[in-house]
């Protein structure tokens, strides 16, 4: 989210503490929580890949749209009846109001 860019400095530096302590953690918890970063961070670079191709939307996406894309690179015909699009003329209505 781009509101949360801001952020991203000031959150690397609680990561960065959680980080430090692996290498005292007992092996099974320092295994589970490299293979969630791990996961996290190939899953981010399959969203990224899902949007460029149009598996994800811009801004009509809805969970049951998600989880039709879910692990499709690609979308397909079905998709558009899950997207919720914005009514940006009626939003531009009552602004202006």
């Amino acid at each position: 989210m781009r509101p949360m860019i801001d952020y991203y400095g000031l959150l690397a530096i609680p990561m960065a503490s959680f980080l430090a302590l692996i290498p005292q953690m007992s092996k099974w918890f320092r295994s589970a929580v490299i293979l969630i970063f791990l996961a996290s961070f190939f899953l981010g670079i399959f969203h990224y890949i899902q949007y460029y191709y149009g598996a994800i939307h811009y801004d009509a996406m809805t969970w049951k749209a998600y989880k039709h894309s879910f692990l499709k690179v690609k979308p397909d015909a079905e998709l558009e009846k899950y997207l919720d699009h914005p009514e940006y003329e009626l939003a531009k209505q009552k602004r202006s109001n």
